[in-house]
Formats: C-alpha cells, structure tokens, sequence
C-alpha cells in the first residue's frame, strides 16, 4: 500500500528519524518502504530535513546558553557581597566564632579590608633625662662618657 507522498510530510518523517537518531540509509529505508521514491529525490527531502534540524539544534543550543550565562550571573550575583556585608559577616565571626583560630582570621581580614596599618617599628629617641624621670639607671651609663 503505497501513499501519495507531500513533500512537507516526507520532511517530517525524516525529521522524525532525525529525532530519533537513524542514518541516512535506516531513513531511506523506512521512508521508501512507506513512499516508494528515487535517491536522488530522497536526497533532497533529506537536505531540507537535515537544515530544518540543524536550524533547531542551533536554536536550542543558543537558548542553553544563555540560560546557562544568566545562570552563571546568577550565581556570581549571590557570590559577591558588598564591602559592609562582608564586615557585618566578619564580626559576627568575632563574636559568636567558636574556635579562637577564626576568630584571629576573622580579625586579619577585618583589618585587610579596611586597611588599618599597624606601625611595624617604632623608633624612640632618648635624648637623656628627662624632667619625668630624673633618674634611670638603664640609660644613666650610657649618657656618661
């Protein structure tokens, strides 16, 4: 039983096959026991099947991506936080932290972040007795020459 074959129904039979996975031969076979055609004809309907579902493909491959980059926004949004946030965050460490090691972390990048500097070496210059102390026996011999 053969049916008169309509080239847009030929095409979504092959589209149907595409779907599905089959080759090109497993698809001429199934296509001409149903429609009995040449391969030259099959050849084209198979061209415009093939376009049809690249098309398709492509489509959906650039919608994955983009759902995939907003995603990725997403995600990098929640990850950031503002520099309050952080402090906030950083001092509940502080105060509620249980172990006195992320207690100290949490007090290094309290400090990094708001770039306290601490004086590294502090120079003193005793330029001999002073009014204060009159007497000091540390710097008494040294003064003496």
């Amino acid at each position: 039983m053969t049916i008169k074959a309509n080239k847009e129904n030929i095409v979504s039979d092959i589209l149907y096959l595409l779907y599905a996975n089959t080759t090109y031969l497993e698809s001429f076979a199934q296509i001409s026991a149903k429609m009995p055609m040449g391969r030259r004809t099959f050849d084209k309907y198979w061209n415009e099947a093939n376009l049809r579902y690249r098309e398709e493909r492509q489509a959906i491959q650039m919608e994955l991506k983009e759902d995939s980059k907003l995603q990725a926004k997403k995600h990098l949004k929640m990850a950031l936080m503002t520099k309050e946030e952080a402090l906030i965050k950083l001092q509940e460490i502080v105060i509620n932290g249980k172990r006195d090691s992320d207690k100290i972390n949490a007090i290094r990048a309290i400090v990094e972040i708001e770039d306290w500097k601490a004086s590294i070496k502090s120079d003193v210059i005793m330029a001999g007795i002073s009014p204060i102390f009159p007497q000091n026996p540390l710097i008494d011999n040294i003064f003496e020459t």
